[in-house]
């Protein structure tokens, strides 16, 4: 839903130090 995107721009700093495909498997999960 809307809230998914905001919800990802808030954790995103925890992401720095993960690579792309890490970031998308836990946003999948």
């Amino acid at each position: 839903g809307c809230g998914a995107m905001f919800e990802i721009s808030v954790i995103a700093p925890e992401f720095k130090g993960l690579n792309t495909v890490k970031q998308h498997r836990l946003i999948n999960e």
